[in-house]
């Protein structure tokens, strides 16, 4: 997007570089005269903007999983509309080799009234479906958390005992019940 947006400038600084000073001057140059490059970012531009908006709200924190499945069912109806079936066939291809992405699916529908609990969903039970309201369809989440407690549990907190644990983790579990409420 940023360069699509941004392609006069990028060009007219380009341009004034001398190309004999390095090979990276020249290869840009070449690529900002290739045919039907501006067309294709543009398109790209005009088309896939929606990823980039979605994977940034699908990042939030205690997002629904309703509203994350919603969010991705809208990116992909975005590129169904797309006269090239290409796009929107790679995308499903990849939703529909996830399989634990069909499961929060089916669980989503089973939350919002829509679904029932059949064979795709048996090995969870109702309460880990219940767990599942503010569950994170995306891996910056668990990252998030994961360094949060690579924090806590550094070397260099040498007078950090398990007391001191279990405290941190309760706070913060409380903490994240009440947000959740």
């Amino acid at each position: 997007m940023y360069y699509g947006k941004n392609l006069d400038v990028i060009e007219a600084v380009i341009v004034t570089f001398d190309p004999e000073e390095a090979q990276t001057i020249q290869e840009s140059k070449i690529f900002l005269e290739t045919e039907g490059m501006k067309e294709s970012l543009l398109f790209i531009a005009t088309n896939f903007a929606c990823i980039s908006s979605t994977i940034t709200r699908l990042e939030e924190r205690g997002l629904l999983l309703s509203s994350a499945i919603s969010l991705v069912n809208g990116v992909l109806d975005e590129l169904k509309s797309l006269q090239s079936d290409a796009y929107y066939g790679k995308l499903s291809n990849v939703f529909y080799k996830n399989k634990a992405f069909e499961k929060l699916k089916k669980v989503s529908q089973i939350m919002c009234g829509e679904g029932i609990i059949n064979e795709t969903v048996q090995p969870l039970t109702m309460s880990n479906m219940l767990c599942m309201k503010h569950v994170p369809i995306v891996s910056c989440d668990v990252e998030r958390v994961f360094s949060e407690y690579k924090a806590m549990l550094t070397d260099n907190r040498w007078s950090f005992n398990f007391d001191n644990l279990h405290h941190h983790v309760m706070s913060s579990s409380n903490v994240t019940t009440i947000c959740n409420v």
